[in-house]
């Protein structure tokens, strides 16, 4: 009877306990937690059962993220991500006593694309703007989109003085990012051709807020 009770304990009783307790885990937010097992019962059954509905939920639980995010045309961030973004560049600029950069782009000529060529070439002079803008940045910096044809840059970690001089590092940049967007594109066979206007303010120097 001890050696009954024992393999009940053993094969039962403790795997059932582990996985109620991992389903009170994730019913409270634990996403990344599994049930080790090794039967081959329908205890182990349900374990299997247990870890693959708890990999599903997370993914579905990243994405979902990622979605509220992300741009999901051209991958980048969207205007929640970037505020949210803006406001821990102000915070820690404030406490270095460095600056922060936002420039806002808008492509010229972008409604002519999509009028005369359609929605779908826009849709890849988009993606093309995107890839050429992430290029011309560091790690640290953040490209977003705002919808249409407004993209937005956030420059962190900025020193200097005279920002809106022609001869600053900033200045420079923005005159190089206005050459790599106007360079003509290849889009499914066709050359495409469009301009862009950006306008730059700073933290401190421009608005306390994002």
């Amino acid at each position: 009877a001890s050696l009954c009770a024992a393999w009940i304990a053993r094969s039962i009783s403790v795997p059932l306990k582990h996985l109620t307790d991992a389903a009170l885990q994730l019913a409270h937010g634990e996403r990344n937690v599994r049930v080790a097992t090794d039967s081959k019962d329908e205890v182990g059954v349900l374990a299997k059962v247990f870890n693959t509905m708890s990999i599903a939920l997370l993914a579905s639980e990243e994405n979902l993220s990622k979605q509220a995010q992300t741009d999901m045309l051209t991958g980048l961030a969207n205007r929640h991500l970037l505020l949210d973004r803006v406001n821990v560049a102000m915070t820690d600029a404030q406490r270095r006593g460095d600056w922060v950069v936002v420039a806002f782009i808008d492509l010229d000529g972008f409604k002519a694309v999509n009028d005369k060529l359609g929605h779908d070439m826009g849709d890849r002079l988009l993606k093309c703007v995107a890839e050429r803008l992430r290029a011309c940045v560091r790690a640290s910096d953040t490209v977003a989109r705002l919808g249409g044809d407004e993209f937005v840059l956030l420059l962190p970690n900025e020193r200097g003085s005279g920002i809106f001089g022609a001869e600053t590092h900033i200045a420079r940049q923005m005159l190089s990012l206005v050459e790599k967007i106007s360079a003509p594109m290849m889009l499914a066979g066709a050359e495409v051709k469009v301009s862009c206007s950006i306008g730059v303010a700073t933290f401190p120097q421009d608005g306390v807020d994002a």
